[in-house]
């Protein structure tokens, strides 16, 4: 197991054994306090070890609650915090946690192993476990790496190819059949009498905000937003983050720069651009990037990711993701990742995940209005948002007003699914025979995913909880580039405080006046750039991967035309499709390809390269 995740330890590397036990670590440094850290963590006198990948954020309150002198805090490890406040609390010291983090503590005076998780999901925890052994590690490999752990492929897991929201319906499944992956906020207590799952928390939909104003919510969220970057740019090195110039990222942005100021560092944001001689047709964000230009305590690192696409590096892409789903955009991450070490940073800021809530749409939000009878807000919304958007006001009422007012059982009814009547199969590079079989025996459960993931429900928290429950699925895995190993990746508008003061907050501030994102308009009206502050809309976000598709689709139509007709992969992947759609490239402008049949080759053909890689790795497909 050790030597299946020895890239992670580039800073060293423990283990820990007692009898039938043994924990390792491979560590990687990030916080102040993780320079002189050593795991794992063993107490003799409590008889405790601990193995963990964690930052604790509300630090002082758990020194405070402990009763820990002021001189010892400094030099105190997050993860021996987290074992002193297990010593104490128990089980329930997760209750307690604020942060990203996942951790094992072994309680040898109970015979007793616990796995946790944090509430988001961040740092995801898998585990294998039979009548004999319990095995887990933060990544499918390392499980994979412990002896007597089968790998066998969890073939109705693919279906999630033609219709990703299935993968909401087994959130611990995963491609390998025996290995499962634990919840967000969930911990698994491990004894001889076998093992005990928990969740210590979930979203509340029934929570509201206590302040009595607007003006009081967004100076509340605004402190809450620089509390959070700041816990997220705690670090010994310098920190980088991604700016796009849309509103999430320029909200990173905007506060990051400020707090690393603070801690003496300057911050990188790397801002993906087109090459200065780009094919014409193509857009960038340099117009908004460029506000940022004379910023505070920023450097703008601008990034063209030369020499890379969509099939970039497979085997290795592959094999750091341990699944087959994988962006047609890593090569953008990847490239992302190698910039932020070169200038020395090993922690990335993302604004992926302001969706859950600081920059909700409030979808649903018109239909509550007209539900509640508020007739005239709703007029006003509306028109006020078909103006700023450049919509159809009568479209605009059918799509968020009437539509999700539907029972799905009745849509179910008018238009019931086929499987040639989703979109998402038309992208889906399974076989023929492989896909109708799976289909079948899902047929019930995509028939209810199809009309609750496309209409949505007239009560806009109801479809907020929706968008956190698939951030906290999809928001921990991102190992899915390569060089993954050596930078974090963080999210802090998806860290449990934020998702939950802006679910609580009303819809009123969430769309206002037209504009849809109020919260971050209205905390961060003095801070973002006026011209980004009023963006309604983006440009796509693909930049010129078209023509990198097209530049690599000769190497990859050699590869598909060594695949034999005898090869095994076929009762899985259709190569022949695929091959058939490797001959044809894509439209090299962002107006053609809006117009084009061949868009869905942009996801298919990658993702099935990609599958093909991930097969080759089991004994049946060889």
């Amino acid at each position: 197991m050790m030597r299946a995740l020895a890239h992670r330890g580039i800073d060293g590397h423990g283990d820990w054994r007692e009898g039938s036990v043994a924990l390792g670590h491979q560590m990687f440094h990030i916080t102040p306090e993780s320079l002189n850290e050593a795991l794992p963590l063993h107490d003799s006198a409590r008889q405790l070890t601990i193995t963990a990948t964690a930052r604790i954020d509300n630090r002082d309150e758990l020194f405070d609650a402990l009763g820990t002198p002021l001189q010892d805090r400094a030099g105190t490890p997050d993860s021996a915090l987290v074992l002193y406040a297990y010593a104490k609390w128990g089980e329930r010291c997760v209750e307690r946690l604020e942060g990203v983090f996942a951790f094992a503590i072994w309680d040898a005076m109970r015979r007793r192993l616990l796995c946790v998780t944090d509430p988001m999901g961040a740092v995801p925890l898998y585990y294998f476990c039979d009548h004999e052994k319990f095995v887990f590690a933060s990544e499918i490999k390392g499980v994979l790496g412990a002896p007597g752990v089968p790998r066998i492929l969890n073939e109705e897991r693919l279906l999630g190819l033609a219709l990703p929201a299935l993968y909401l319906e087994d959130f611990c499944a995963t491609h390998y059949t025996q290995v499962r992956r634990m919840p967000p906020a969930s911990t698994i207590a491990v004894t001889m009498r076998g093992i005990e799952e928990s969740e210590y928390w979930r979203p509340d939909l029934n929570r509201r905000l206590p302040y009595r104003t607007e003006d009081e919510i967004f100076e509340a969220l605004r402190e809450l937003l620089f509390k959070t970057v700041r816990a997220y740019t705690r670090s010994a090195f310098p920190v980088a983050a991604t700016l796009s110039g849309g509103l999430d990222s320029s909200a990173i942005v905007s506060i990051a720069s400020q707090v690393t100021a603070d801690a003496g560092h300057r911050l990188k944001a790397i801002c993906a651009v087109l090459p200065e001689d780009a094919p014409p047709g193509y857009n960038d964000e340099r117009e908004y990037i460029n506000l940022f230009e004379n910023w505070p305590n920023l450097e703008l690192i601008y990034d063209t990711a030369p020499d890379r696409g969509p099939f970039d590096e497979i085997a290795k892409t592959v094999w750091s993701a341990d699944t087959p789903i994988i962006s047609p955009h890593h090569y953008q991450i990847a490239s992302n990742a190698h910039l932020a070490r070169k200038h020395g940073a090993r922690v990335i800021l993302y604004g992926i995940g302001g969706e859950v809530g600081l920059t909700s749409k409030a979808t649903g939000y018109l239909a509550e209005l007209f539900l509640g009878g508020n007739v005239s807000n709703l007029w006003r919304e509306a028109r006020a948002q078909a103006r700023r958007e450049g919509r159809s006001l009568w479209r605009l009422l059918r799509s968020d007003v009437v539509r999700p007012l539907i029972p799905h059982s009745w849509l179910q009814r008018i238009r019931p699914t086929s499987l040639e009547g989703l979109p998402e199969v038309k992208g889906c590079p399974l076989a023929a025979p492989l896909l109708r079989r799976l289909w079948r025996q899902k047929s019930d459960v995509i028939e209810r995913l199809k009309f609750e993931q496309r209409s949505g429900f007239p009560d806009h928290r109801a479809n907020q909880l929706n968008v956190i429950l698939n951030l906290r699925h999809f928001g921990g895995v991102v190992n899915a580039h390569a060089g993954y190993e050596h930078v974090a990746h963080l999210f802090p508008w998806a860290d449990r405080r934020i998702v939950e003061f802006c679910l609580a907050a009303p819809g009123s501030l969430k769309m206002k006046d037209g504009y849809a994102r109020g919260l971050v308009r209205g905390a961060l009206a003095d801070i973002l750039p006026p011209a980004i502050r009023s963006r309604t809309t983006k440009s796509s976000a693909v930049l010129d991967i078209f023509e990198r598709y097209n530049r690599q689709l000769p190497a990859v139509r050699a590869s598909l035309d060594a695949i034999s007709s005898e090869d095994p992969v076929r009762a899985v992947v259709d190569v022949d499709k695929l091959r058939m759609l490797a001959t044809s490239e894509l439209p090299r402008t962002d107006a053609a390809w809006r117009e084009s049949d061949k868009l869905a080759n942009l996801w298919l053909v990658p993702s099935g390269v990609h599958l093909i890689q991930f097969l080759r790795q089991f004994d049946n497909f060889r």
